[in-house]
Parts: structure tokens; C-alpha cells; sequence
């Protein structure tokens, strides 16, 4: 088989002791949290993260309050090629928020064991693993780029209030025109496009982790300016609603 795919559920303060997987494999968080040590670093894997790790890698789980549900999928040595350019990339463990329509397609795909299950499960890791890789790719750009780093904090410390380009290039300390430039080379996004990815990234992680809140307030947090807003945004670049994917995510807990 090309995947192995498994849903591990674990409960509140679960503690997995060093281990290691014989096969590189991908973890997506369903609900839940937890904290990976890996050597001397430390992980802090939150609902909705994606985690690839290499074959053989050491590394230890501690699981907080609401223990976790976690999608895990094996790659066989047809994944090799994609493997080692992950590989070329391993100055820091590879740890990526921003891939919740993938996996929950494919966690999905396990729940309901419809035909041809098996097939789009491979055609979704095969997307889980491009987006690793862009990650990636992006992060090493990114490194060594103290500016470009200083604008990517600001913006993620900032998302509920509105962002300007000059206040985020003064943090950057750069001309707005020469920082729009750099940002994109670096991202592969304009700044204002990235700014709308990085709301709804928090805005699914929310959707996901407080039930209870409305769709309204979350827009609110997340700097949209209204349910409707975020509505829109939510729909042109997941394909879905808010209120859907948060039904989604109710029904694989």
C-alpha cells in the first residue's frame, strides 16, 4: 500500500513516552492538542496543525486537557521523491496550520469508507504533501530575513484589528513599495492577500476549538468586518461556509 492511514484517539494529559515510526508519515490534529518534543525543541501542535515527520525521527507527546484526535498517514516508498525534498528542508521540524480542507477530506474518506475511498485518500496526501513542501520552501526564505519575520509577527499578532501596508513595512523598516516586493518574492502572496489567509486560518482554528462562539464573533476576532465578510472570504477560498466546516469538524470528533 501507498498510505497507511489511522485515526488515534487519545485522552485529556495522555502522555507518549520517545518513540520513533519506521516509515515517514504525516499527523493532522482533528480536535485536541498536544505538545511534541523533538531532541532539544519543542513543538506546540494545536488543533488543526499538520506535523510531517522522517522516518526514524525520535520524538515524545504530551496531550493537553481535552486530549486529541489525530489523523495519521504512513507514506510508502512510492513517496520517496516527495520525501526527500522534505528532507532538503529539515533545519526545524515541519509544522503547518494552514492545510484543514485536506485533511478533513481525507479523515472523512476513513469515517465513510465510500468507493474509490483508498484513491482520493492518495490524491490528498499527495495535496497534504505539496503544501508541506511550499511551506517549506516558503520558511527557508523567510530565514535569516529578520525583517520579513518582524512583519510576519506583526501581522499574526495584529489579525482582529485592520492592517495597513506602511504600518506593516515600518515594522519591517522598509519602504512600503521595496517590502510589498521582498514579502511576495518571499511568500509567493501580496501582503494583503496573505493577511486574508492568515484570518481565515485563525478563524477555522477557532471555528474548530470554541463551539460555542458564533460564527459573528469569530469574524469579529479575526479582523472580518461582519458573519458576512467572513462568509464570503470562507467560501471563495475553501469552496465551503464557516457553518459547514465547523459542521464538519463536529461530526469527526
Amino acid at each position: 500500500e501507498t498510505v497507511e492511514v489511522t485515526l488515534s484517539h487519545y485522552g485529556a494529559r495522555a502522555n507518549i513516552g520517545l518513540h520513533s515510526h519506521v516509515r515517514p508519515y504525516l499527523s493532522f490534529v482533528l480536535h485536541g492538542d498536544y505538545r511534541e518534543h523533538v531532541g532539544c525543541r519543542q513543538l506546540d501542535c494545536a488543533v488543526l496543525a499538520a506535523r510531517f515527520h522522517p522516518a526514524g525521527e525520535e520524538h515524545a507527546d504530551q496531550f493537553g486537557r481535552g486530549g486529541g484526535v489525530l489523523l495519521n498517514i504512513e507514506l510508502g516508498e512510492q513517496w520517496a521523491e516527495s520525501v526527500a525534498r522534505l528532507h532538503s528542508h529539515e533545519d526545524t521540524p515541519l509544522l503547518l496550520d494552514s492545510a484543514a480542507h485536506i485533511a478533513y477530506r481525507a479523515a472523512e474518506e476513513c469515517y465513510h469508507g465510500e468507493p474509490d475511498a483508498y484513491l482520493t485518500v492518495e490524491s490528498l496526501t499527495a495535496e497534504l504533501l505539496t503544501a508541506c513542501e511550499t511551506h517549506a520552501r516558503v520558511r527557508a526564505r523567510i530565514n535569516g530575513r529578520s525583517a520579513l519575520r518582524r512583519a510576519m509577527d506583526y501581522i499574526e499578532d495584529g489579525l482582529s484589528c485592520p492592517l495597513s501596508l506602511p504600518t506593516i513595512a515600518s515594522q519591517a523598516r522598509l519602504h512600503p513599495s521595496h517590502f510589498a516586493r521582498s514579502f511576495r518574492q518571499a511568500t509567493g502572496r501580496t501582503v494583503g492577500q496573505y493577511v486574508r489567509h492568515r484570518r481565515l486560518v485563525r478563524a477555522q482554528r477557532l471555528l474548530v476549538s470554541l463551539p460555542q462562539v458564533s460564527i459573528s464573533m469569530i469574524a469579529a476576532e479575526c479582523g472580518f468586518y461582519d458573519h458576512a465578510h467572513l462568509a464570503h472570504c470562507f467560501v471563495r477560498d475553501t469552496g465551503e461556509t464557516a457553518s459547514a466546516f465547523r459542521a464538519r469538524a463536529k461530526g469527526l470528533g
